[in-house]
């Protein structure tokens, strides 16, 4: 019957091609890969695959009808090891070929960890802080430190450690900065923190003080300081010289001061300290001077003190201003029983002539520094009246003789302030004109009249400094009868 032939051609088909290029195979946490197919990827049905090489695992897949460019981001949350990844491409068709192609290993670096410690984190202005750094690092890096206001010092912003000098603060309120540390490895991986410091207000301290006195005194300053919260918030003192002072209450807003007397040679120069605090414990100190000029040396000589009227004293004007300064700059008042008689340094006066007991004048000089220091000095000036000779009869009665002359009473009148009793002298005197007793004091001296129809004379004589005074009394006895 002969032969019958049929025949089937099969083919296979041409695969289809996977190519891409990646952007980068090396980069730090989080790398961002970008993918590029080719022009000699085929068309078909895409399959991306992320494979983390270090613990072989899928991390992630995508999967596009089509050509497709995916982005892909790679972790790595370790600080001191690298992770590493590989990206691969399958292409397959509708007959179910496909292709596949794995990218280079792919290096992921690990950050470093910016950690740092600070010696304090709240402190009154001006200040210092310490910064100390403590990153968690697998490799060398480097470090840049800022602040945030940049009105600071840093001593060596790239160091490991260094510190930070803060302005003076008193404004009233807190001033608040950012300290940010950066750190670099040596791949160009970052990492920053930030930590932030409180800077305390300081007060101000003010006050005015009257800067000259002459002690002993008391003031008290005027206090006009500002931002002093703290419960105590006040402390003063006086750092130099270490007495010669007291202060009522050292924490009260306006104490009283109060000074000794400065006797002297010189001016005494009171540092008066005052120191402000806050609430924080933040403080501001001021200072002020307060002199407490010596009180001057105020005295007077003369040549005589009691005199006889007219009686004319020279007064000579002793007086020291002290403080280094000439007597020609201060002021005077002469000053005799209250009422001012003469201003100038050189003083006479004059005092009356007395009838009667002495007069003793109170004269006082008062002086005055160009400081208004003021001491004074007194004496007494006494005057003293002619002496006073008086018997304390006029008369005596006849006697009979024998007569006792110091029985009858006879004494002479003391005037104590004209001249003193044993200044006054007595003398009995007989008919003959002899002196026959003699006696001083108050008291008449003894004899006797032996003669009836005789007489004596007493006589006494008061003397002092201005002279003499006489007082005389006849006594006579009768003639007997017959």
């Amino acid at each position: 019957c002969g032969s019958n032939q049929d025949s089937l051609q099969i083919w296979t088909s041409e695969d289809p091609v996977a190519d891409f290029d990646i952007n980068t195979t090396q980069g730090c946490h989080p790398l961002t890969i970008t993918t590029d197919t080719t022009i000699n990827s085929s068309i078909g049905t895409y399959t991306w695959e992320l494979w983390n090489v270090g613990n072989n695992t899928l991390d992630s897949t995508v999967i596009t009808n089509g050509v497709s460019t995916p982005v892909f981001t790679l972790n790595n949350t370790s600080f001191n090891n690298d992770s590493l990844y590989v990206i691969q491409l399958m292409v397959g068709d509708p007959n179910g070929c496909d292709s596949i192609i794995t990218s280079d290993t792919i290096t992921v670096f690990h950050n470093p960890d910016a950690q740092f410690t600070l010696s304090d984190t709240a402190l009154c202005a001006p200040n210092t802080i310490t910064v100390n750094d403590n990153s968690i690092t697998g490799d060398v890096i480097t470090w840049i430190w800022s602040t945030n206001p940049i009105n600071t010092n840093i001593n060596d912003s790239i160091a490991n450690t260094t510190t930070i000098d803060f302005n003076d603060n008193q404004s009233g309120i807190s001033d608040l900065y950012d300290i940010q540390l950066i750190i670099t490895d040596s791949r160009g991986c970052q990492d920053s923190i930030t930590h932030n410091v409180e800077l305390y207000t300081r007060p101000i301290s003010i006050f005015s003080i009257d800067s000259i006195l002459c002690g002993p005194d008391s003031i008290s300053p005027i206090n006009t300081s500002l931002y002093a919260t703290g419960s105590t918030d006040y402390i003063w003192n006086i750092i130099s010289p270490t007495s010669g002072w007291n202060i009522n209450n050292i924490n009260d807003s306006i104490p009283v001061f109060s000074f000794d007397e400065n006797i002297g040679p010189d001016s005494i120069n009171y540092i008066i300290e005052l120191q402000s605090i806050t609430d924080n414990g933040c403080t501001d100190i001021t200072t002020d001077t307060v002199t407490i000029f010596p009180t001057p040396i105020v005295d007077f000589t003369v040549i005589d003190s009691i005199g006889c009227g007219p009686f004319t004293v020279d007064f000579s004007n002793i007086s020291i201003p002290q403080n280094n300064e000439d007597t020609s700059s201060m002021n005077f008042w002469w000053i005799i029983d209250g009422d001012t008689i003469g201003y100038n340094s050189t003083f006479q006066h004059t005092f009356d002539t007395i009838i009667g007991d002495t007069i003793c004048y109170s004269v006082t000089l008062i002086g005055q520094t160009e400081h208004g220091c003021i001491d004074s000095a007194s004496m007494t000036i006494c005057v003293i009246p002619d002496p006073i000779a008086q018997l304390n009869v006029d008369s005596i009665p006849m006697y009979c003789a024998p007569l006792q002359i110091d029985t009858l009473g006879i004494q002479a009148i003391p005037y104590i302030n004209a001249q003193p009793n044993d200044s006054i002298s007595w003398q009995v005197i007989n008919s003959s004109g002899i002196t026959v007793a003699t006696a001083t004091g108050l008291n008449c001296p003894s004899h006797v009249i032996t003669d009836q129809n005789d007489y004596i004379w007493i006589v006494i004589t008061a003397t002092n400094i201005c002279g003499s005074n006489q007082d005389s009394l006849q006594i006579w006895t009768s003639e007997d009868p017959v």
